[in-house]
């Protein structure tokens, strides 16, 4: 289970517009961190492949607890996460869950 509760889903879906871009609706304050956008306000979640068949799955500009972020980044993708200094990744395709687990802490 998640440490950290998530938004409504109904409360969720209100606040995306037609364009399908996801309107950050601000993060609890119970949370130890928080993942930055990007200046075109996009959340800095990206997919990285390695080689023919390598794929991982990337956060960046997180700011705070980073052991706190990957403990609920892998519970989120059921996998290993690779902590940097300001990023976390790890293996596989795991973008469309992750934009929408941290859509719905409020990022």
């Amino acid at each position: 289970p998640l440490a950290f509760p998530l938004r409504e889903y109904d409360e969720l879906f209100q606040s995306q517009l037609p364009s399908g871009y996801q309107v950050p609706l601000g993060p609890s304050e119970d949370l130890p961190f928080v993942v930055e956008r990007t200046k075109s306000g996009n959340l800095p979640v990206y997919m990285r492949i390695w080689g023919t068949e390598q794929e991982r799955t990337r956060v960046q500009k997180i700011r705070g607890d980073l052991q706190a972020f990957a403990n609920e980044f892998e519970t989120v993708t059921g996998k290993i996460a690779k902590r940097h200094m300001a990023h976390v990744e790890c293996a596989g395709d795991h973008l469309d869950r992750v934009r929408i687990w941290l859509w719905a802490l409020g990022m």
